[in-house]
């Protein structure tokens, strides 16, 4: 897991970026099914919603490396 944000003196809305590992989607399945039985999660949504500007989600997998010849 990894967590950085965008410097706040370059004028811009600070971009906060977390990133995670899974398995595969069967794990991510897992997760978020675990993540929607939290009795605390309507409270954090609540928080995050007056926090947050913006958003967006992006789901990555790895892809092949194929150096140049």
């Amino acid at each position: 897991m990894a967590c950085w944000h965008t410097p706040p003196d370059i004028g811009e809305d600070v971009t906060v970026t977390t990133i995670f590992q899974m398995r595969d989607w069967a794990h991510w399945d897992e997760l978020r099914g675990k993540m929607l039985l939290e009795p605390s999660l309507p409270e954090w949504l609540e928080l995050l919603e007056s926090l947050r500007k913006s958003g967006t989600r992006n789901f990555y997998t790895p892809a092949a490396f194929s150096p140049l010849e």
